[in-house]
């Protein structure tokens, strides 16, 4: 039996970036769910980033649900009754705190466990952009520290601040005025040149997508609704209460950095004790036992700096690998004395008495993946007083996942658990212990099953899964995992997961379709839930279809993506041939986003694809170099210079490499018939990009059909729920029409 698109897509899903709790007691797990089917239509570019009602678009369609850790019964607190996330556990354990929109704006809620009652806590407006800024609980469970909106502003003028203020012909409405919008390069800004008063009804665009950061913070009492603001208009990206709950630090993005700055709770006077930290994200902050100093990183180094202003010290400045992990701040031992960090797969202890940086131990042919902390960080989890410290891990070979522990006096070390799976991502915020260190909790999944919640005593003994959060899974037999391996042309040694057909049978051909994603180690996903996630991008629906899919490595090099891509993927399709499991004469080629350009740029190459689909991607670097937003900002010019992009420069400086990188410019070398996907109102890749590439191929007479998507976003998991199904129909007969024998033959 195929996996029907519509189970797929009513998948539940564990968002990313949004943490699991564990009630102090150990006895009850909060998490958050998503239900795709409850998407909401982005109808207006200005709600991409927020919905009309102040939901971060990630929210959409969330609920809060609660399981108990002894009898696994699980319960949905907010019964689909708006959108729902962030839940928070009192300290006392009797409350649980969480966002909401269920009254018609984005507030604070509360659920009472004795009571089984849920309310609402304040009437103001909160303010979260990303998924783990969750509420921070006062120690007597009686106040929560959350990002609220700025003090005298609606949420239709904190969207003015990000993507600009309507204009009339944005309201659908005209007159005889201009309605003009006006954007200035610096020069003219700086030089003043435009002297002319602008007419009545025109609009000077100086909005800012760094906006979606500004947000108060704010000190609320659940049980009277009193509100202090402690900091106000900050682009505040992250806060943490200190352990006495007197203080507050939080992170501020600068025009090219983040300040780190402490506030006390009972003055409200921001400092700055940290600038210019230059970091991956904004996660890697920390507070010492005693309240008194903060651990973070910047460009590769552990720094610390005092709550009383003094200059921060770097206690890395002599030899060691870089400490810039995206997700996680340095770690603090009991006492205060030492940090912890992982940094090239070896577990490091720096000392704060004399900086010394020294390593604990390495776990030959293993990925140190995470240490097993609180949710709330800061600490390691060690049941045994502070003496062990875990870890997960990862097999280089199998890429199964393991969990050890390490004696930190001796470095020694002891595998507790393997598994053929996957934990969450990032794992930092899929895992929890309860108060009293002798549970812990985290969400795991293999390439058949979905993530679920998965609960295991001191040492990972007696695990087992805690939630089953789609029966579905059951009901199905799911295509099974392998790895592959095979170097690519340049001798690189390489390896993909391939994703075989339910009820494979050695020795039989099947049509391949390939998933690709540039730069990406597509064979870490041989234990991921459908290959490349749950939901929309679930390949087990081409699997119970009687496809193989694989996911190559495919790692590009600055300057030669579209080289790279032949010189990786095409030899993981040999392989997959020459191992007995594809047929050369079916083969499809898949992607989204930068993964939708690598499909242009591999069938731009060779001819050996019979059907291709790309969705929200784009052929022409230069085209999409110069996209803009409405508010005048770019992504793409960092993108295409420094970042995915690759060129490593500008199209002035470097348009032979844009051309030669840009599929665009070897349309007529495409033999492949292409399915377009796109979303209308997509800000990521903007769909003029694919709207070129279909005139481009249809006016070269070639085969191509195109579905663009009116009022969608960049990434199909945020459609609505009909556009979804569309969606994959249309991937499903596209692969049948042209990989199926009965289909092309018939």
């Amino acid at each position: 039996m195929s996996l029907r698109i519509e189970d797929a897509l009513s998948t539940l899903l564990f968002q990313n970036g949004m943490p699991i709790d564990l009630s102090p007691d150990g006895k009850w797990v909060a998490y958050t769910l998503k239900d795709p089917r409850r998407g909401e239509k982005i109808d207006d570019e200005r709600y991409s980033f927020f919905t009309r009602s102040g939901v971060r678009i990630f929210g959409m369609g969330c609920d809060i649900w609660v399981t108990n850790t002894t009898s696994g019964q699980s319960k949905c607190l907010t019964g689909g009754k708006g959108s729902s996330w962030g839940p928070v556990w009192s300290p006392d354990g009797n409350y649980l705190i969480f966002y909401s929109d269920r009254d018609g704006q984005a507030r604070l809620w509360m659920w009472e466990k004795a009571t089984d009652t849920l309310r609402q806590v304040s009437d103001i407006t909160v303010r979260p952009y990303f998924g783990d800024e969750v509420v921070r609980w006062t120690p007597d469970s009686r106040k929560v520290l959350c990002k609220v909106v700025p003090e005298g502003m609606t949420l239709e003028d904190t969207l003015d601040l990000i993507v600009g203020a309507p204009t009339a012909a944005d309201d659908g409405e005209r007159d005889s005025r201009s309605s003009t919008l006006i954007y200035r390069s610096r020069i003219v800004s700086e030089q003043d040149h435009c002297t002319e008063e602008p007419q009545e009804n025109t609009v000077d665009v100086d909005a800012d997508v760094t906006n979606v950061y500004l947000a108060d913070l704010a000190l609320i009492d659940v049980f009277n609704g009193n509100v202090e603001r402690i900091v106000c208009r900050h682009k505040v990206t992250g806060y943490w209460l200190s352990p006495d709950a007197t203080k507050v630090a939080f992170t501020v993005l600068t025009e090219n950095a983040y300040d780190i700055a402490v506030a006390s709770l009972s003055d409200c006077c921001p400092r700055v004790i940290a600038s210019d930290v230059q970091n991956e994200h904004k996660f890697s902050v920390s507070w010492s036992p005693k309240g008194d100093l903060l651990s973070y990183t910047s460009a590769g180094d552990c720094f610390i700096a005092s709550v009383r202003g003094d200059a921060p010290q770097n206690l890395t400045s002599t030899s060691h690998p870089s400490f810039g992990n995206t997700y996680r701040a340095p770690l603090w031992d009991t006492s205060g004395q030492n940090l912890y960090l992982l940094a090239s797969d070896t577990l490091w202890r720096i000392s704060i008495a004399d900086s010394s940086v020294n390593a604990v131990t390495q776990i030959p042919d293993r990925r140190l993946m995470e240490v097993v902390s609180p949710a709330s960080g800061g600490r390691f989890w060690s049941p045994e007083g502070g003496k062990l410290l875990y870890l997960i891990t990862r097999i280089d070979k199998t890429k199964k996942i393991e969990f050890y522990k390490v004696n930190l006096s001796t470095g020694k070390f002891n595998r507790l658990m393997e598994a053929d799976a996957n934990c969450g991502s990032p794992a930092i915020l899929t895992i929890d212990v309860s108060d009293d260190n002798q549970r812990v909790i985290y969400t795991r999944q293999d390439v058949q099953r979905c993530e679920d919640i998965w609960i295991a005593d001191v040492d990972f003994q007696n695990p087992r899964q805690l939630t089953h959060v789609n029966p579905v899974d059951d009901t199905v037999v799911m295509g099974t995992g392998r790895l592959i391996n095979w170097r690519s042309l340049d001798g690189e040694e390489l390896c993909g997961a391939l994703l075989l057909p339910t009820n494979y049978e050695p020795g039989k051909q099947y049509p391949l379709v390939v998933w690709v994603y540039g730069g990406d180690r597509g064979g870490n996903r041989v234990n991921q839930f459908g290959l490349v996630g749950p939901g929309i991008n679930n390949l087990q629906l081409l699997a119970t279809r009687g496809y193989a899919v694989l996911f190559p490595d495919a790692p590009l090099q600055k300057g030669t993506p579209m080289q790279d891509l032949a010189k990786t993927v095409l030899p993981g399709v040999d392989r997959a041939v020459e191992m007995g499991i594809a047929d050369p004469e079916r083969l499809g080629v898949m992607g989204h986003s930068y993964g939708g350009y690598c499909t242009l740029g591999l069938i731009a190459q060779t001819t050996r694809f019979k059907a291709a689909v790309v969705s929200g991607g784009t052929g022409n670097l230069i085209s999409a170099y110069g996209a803009m937003r409405r508010d005048g900002s770019t992504y793409s010019l960092p993108w295409a210079e420094t970042g995915q992009g690759r060129m490593g420069g500008t199209p002035w400086e470097m348009r032979d490499r844009y051309i030669e990188n840009s599929p665009a410019f070897y349309l007529d070398r495409i033999q492949t018939p292409l399915l377009l996907l796109h979303g209308e109102l997509d800000n990521a890749a903007p769909s003029f990009l694919a709207d070129e590439i279909f005139v481009g191929l249809r006016r070269l007479g070639k085969w191509v059909m195109y579905a663009k998507y009116e009022g969608e976003s960049h990434a199909p998991v945020d459609w609505e729920y009909a556009n979804q199904i569309d969606y994959w129909n249309r991937i499903i007969t596209m692969f049948d029409t042209f990989l199926k024998p009965s289909k092309r033959n018939g």
